[in-house]
């Protein structure tokens, strides 16, 4: 009883959040296949590897944030994870706006 609702709260609250992250999983894969086009086996692999990251170090500094500022800090230790991944897109936009703006030539 993780909710204290029972087990049809928590249910709907797993459903909820299946809800909300199968269309992250899918636009992130799209996103990271288009930052590679020449190579989508390579940055699935990356895409992988990083997921399995991004697990660990949320794991970790969300049990940091917890131990150190208790359970009520932890939804702040997830809006700054989500602010991060807002500012790594924005960049990746940003450059690649740019690259696109000035695209390199190739010598004739």
């Amino acid at each position: 009883m993780a909710a204290g609702g029972g087990i049809v709260v928590n249910a709907l609250i797993l459903a909820l959040w299946g809800f909300f992250y199968a269309p992250c999983y899918l636009t992130a894969a799209a996103y990271l296949t288009d930052a590679a086009p020449g190579a989508v086996a390579f940055a699935n692999t990356l895409a992988i590897s990083y997921g399995n990251l991004g697990i660990t170090v949320g794991t970790t500094v969300s049990g940091w944030v917890i131990a150190q500022y208790g359970i009520a800090a932890a939804p702040w230790a997830g809006a700054a994870f989500g602010l991060a991944a807002l500012g790594a897109m924005g960049l990746r936009s940003w450059l690649s706006a740019r690259r696109n703006a000035n695209p390199v030539c190739a010598a004739p």
